[in-house]
């Protein structure tokens, strides 16, 4: 798959610097903005902060769902929306924040 874009959702200050929750809420948010401004259909999301940002995987997980859910309310552009675990410990997080949005509903990792 080629990718048209590269987003670029800085949530540090300063490289190597931990982060916050809501600097990666205000960089999930930007970033499927954009999306909107530019008409892009599929955006994938790593776990935004989780790596060098220090934020903990659970938190990172919900709210970036979070912020995800309201985009789509708001309408969106995209079609499909990839969440990236790096790790095993990220993967359950996102699994989880998914479960309790969507219920009994089984997810499979793509």
């Amino acid at each position: 798959m080629k990718a048209k874009y590269v987003i670029h959702a800085p949530t540090m200050e300063q490289p190597a610097m931990r982060t916050t929750p809501s600097k990666v809420r205000a960089a999930v948010k930007a970033s499927l903005n954009l999306c909107r401004k530019l008409g892009i259909r599929e955006v994938a999301f790593p776990g935004m902060g989780t790596g060098v940002g220090g934020l903990d995987v659970r938190v990172a997980a919900e709210l970036m769902i979070n912020e995800i859910v309201e985009h789509v309310k708001e309408g969106t552009t995209l079609t499909k929306i990839l969440l990236v675990a790096y790790n095993e410990k990220l993967y359950k997080a996102f699994k989880e924040e998914l479960e309790k949005l969507l219920g009994s509903k089984k997810l499979q990792p793509s």
